[in-house]
């Protein structure tokens, strides 16, 4: 991690989820909630959208659990949930496992993972798509 100039895991967790943006082809901007000077603890997340002007958050399937819906509702926010859904891929081992992370794709498929995620637009996911479909269609 020094080597890296990284001097704490929250600066490893950032340079690792630019990194991963951009072996994705990801384009988008990063905004540190530090500079934000976020003053409400509990609703950091309701701070943060109000800051940035954001009517809508997407939370991952957890924030079901602890997120209090009425909240944003009252602030005008637009809440949402993720749902992990993406087509099944090769994987080192069968039978497929879905509850793996982003890494697992990006060293199995490296600089082709994006075809994986962002589907028919680009022409090799509709290859990878069948060629996948057959292999799980054998294992049946």
């Amino acid at each position: 991690m020094i080597d890296a100039g990284l001097k704490d895991f929250s600066n490893l967790n950032i340079f690792s989820t630019k990194l991963i943006c951009n072996i994705l082809r990801i384009k988008i901007g990063f905004i540190n909630s530090l500079d934000l000077n976020c003053k409400r603890k509990n609703d950091k997340v309701i701070d943060i959208c109000k800051k940035l002007s954001a009517g809508y958050y997407l939370s991952d399937p957890s924030g079901k659990d602890y997120i209090n819906p009425q909240k944003f509702k009252d602030e005008k926010i637009v809440l949402d949930h993720i749902d992990y859904e993406y087509p099944k891929y090769i994987q080192l081992y069968k039978p497929f496992i879905h509850f793996v992370t982003i890494l697992d794709l990006i060293f199995s498929y490296g600089k082709n993972s994006p075809y994986y995620i962002w589907g028919t637009e680009r022409r090799p996911a509709v290859r990878y798509f069948y060629m996948v479909r057959n292999y799980y269609k054998k294992e049946k």
